[in-house]
């Protein structure tokens, strides 16, 4: 059924996208290290010492930190935009 309208769907982010994330590996082992400590510091303030698990929540937050950055890097280096413009971001990248 054509009506007329050129409608086009929109791309799904993942789709062509696996190869050019060099950091992807890094960044899920990242984020398993971070949700492995948010659980074991959860599981601690409630059945322990609540200091401690606040403690160990905060250090894995360390590790979702350092995911964030390598994920933002990936997302400015990856942008279109004229290097000429931004000479900042061209020479961080």
């Amino acid at each position: 059924m054509d009506d007329g309208t050129n409608i086009q769907f929109p791309r799904h982010r993942r789709s062509g996208q696996d190869n050019t994330d060099k950091f992807l590996k890094i960044r899920n082992i990242l984020n398993i290290i971070f949700m492995i400590g948010a659980i074991a510091g959860v599981i601690f303030y409630i059945t322990s010492s609540q200091t401690t698990g606040i403690i160990i929540i905060m250090s894995s937050m360390v590790f979702k930190i350092a995911e964030c950055c390598l994920r933002f890097c990936v997302r400015s280096c990856a942008s279109p935009r004229d290097s000429t413009k931004d000479t900042r971001r061209a020479n961080w990248c």
